[in-house]
């Protein structure tokens, strides 16, 4: 899934469950400089 689409810190997520039962979260920046970046 795609979250917060066209602002500064939009990024694709992917959740998977692995065999233990932990969520396990995978991002990708679409501008990897800005990835501290807030909104204000």
């Amino acid at each position: 899934m795609v979250r917060y689409e066209g602002k500064p810190n939009e990024q694709a997520s992917l959740f998977v469950c692995d065999p233990s039962g932990n969520v396990l979260e995978f991002k990708a920046f679409a501008d990897p400089e800005r990835l501290f970046e807030t909104e204000g």
